[in-house]
Parts: structure tokens; C-alpha cells; sequence
């Protein structure tokens, strides 16, 4: 079961407009609670936004500082075979967008849960996405949650139904070396 979900979960940028249940979200999110953390510090937090004119705005507002910081979101976009949306050029119109925010000295644990937080999501029938330009929209995002002292932006997550059913990918399993 595990190594099935490790091999059918894919990142995806194409969700269906339909709301994911409450129950669902507070499952995978005790599921990135449960996994080990690097000195059992449980120090990450995550915040589940559901409204998507926040999470547009969000979007566009990170989009635009982005762009500031010389990255071209159009060159983005295409680099992963997508064309830009610009009502939501960040998060793929997901229904679903979670902020997991983490002390800057604890960075590694944010890690570790983000594989069980992604799993869980799989497990459910739901599909995902990390979104590491997300840190672009930090400002924005900071108006629409409350960022526990001395915490930053770890990562984002789309979250959401999704018919999109993309290639298989072959993974490279060569390397490892063993002694």
C-alpha cells in the first residue's frame, strides 16, 4: 500500500472546482502532525485556507512580487508545461491552499511531514502540489493567517479533487550505493 501510494502520487496543477470535505483536510493534516520531526519538535504549523478570492489574491500578490524579483511567472509556467493563469498564477485554482509555516532553525521538519501530509492527501483521493514560489506571496499571505512567533514560510500545498491523470514518470532507482 505504501509503496503503491510513493509510485501513483504525482504533483498536479489542474483541480476541479468542487470543496474537499473538512474531514479529509483535518485527516491529512493530522497526518503531517503525526510524522517524526527532527528533535520530536513538533514546531510546524499549518494553516488551511479554503476561500478562494483569498487564495486568488494571494496568488496575484505573489505573482506580482515575483516578478520583482526577476522572475518571469510566464517562463515559470511554461518551464512545467502550463500556460499562466492569471486569476490564480500560483495555485492551479485548487480549492484548497495550505500554508505550513516552521521555525527558521527547524526547517528540516517541515521536510519530513510535507512526504506525509502529500501521502495522506493520496490516500484520500485527493491530489497536491508543493508550491515553493509561495514564499513570494509571503507578505500576502501574513494578512490571512496568524504566523506563530518566530515562525516562517515553509511551504504551500494545493489541495484538491483532480481527473488529471498525467504520465507515469520512471524513476531513476540507480542511485544508491550500497557499502
Amino acid at each position: 500500500m505504501f509503496r503503491q501510494l510513493l509510485e501513483e502520487r504525482q504533483s498536479i496543477r489542474e483541480y476541479e472546482p468542487r470543496p474537499v470535505e473538512k474531514e479529509k483536510l483535518q485527516y491529512i493534516v493530522e497526518c503531517a502532525q503525526k510524522a517524526p520531526t527532527s528533535r520530536n519538535s513538533q514546531s510546524c504549523f499549518y494553516h488551511v485556507l479554503t476561500d478562494r478570492k483569498v487564495i486568488e489574491k494571494i496568488s496575484q500578490e505573489g505573482c506580482k512580487f515575483a516578478e520583482t524579483q526577476g522572475y518571469s511567472m510566464k517562463q515559470v509556467a511554461k518551464n512545467i508545461g502550463q500556460e499562466l493563469d492569471e486569476q490564480d498564477p500560483f495555485f492551479y485554482r485548487a480549492p484548497v491552499l495550505i500554508i505550513m509555516t516552521q521555525p527558521q532553525e527547524d526547517i528540516q521538519s517541515g521536510g519530513i511531514q510535507t512526504m506525509a501530509l502529500l501521502l495522506a492527501a493520496q490516500e484520500v483521493g485527493l491530489r497536491s502540489c508543493c508550491i515553493g514560489l509561495g514564499q513570494f506571496a509571503w507578505d500576502e499571505i501574513k494578512k490571512h493567517i496568524t504566523v506563530p512567533d518566530k515562525h516562517v514560510f515553509g511551504l504551500a500545498y494545493t489541495i484538491g479533487y483532480s481527473n488529471s491523470k498525467p504520465p507515469v514518470r520512471v524513476k531513476d532507482l540507480t542511485k544508491v550505493k550500497y557499502y
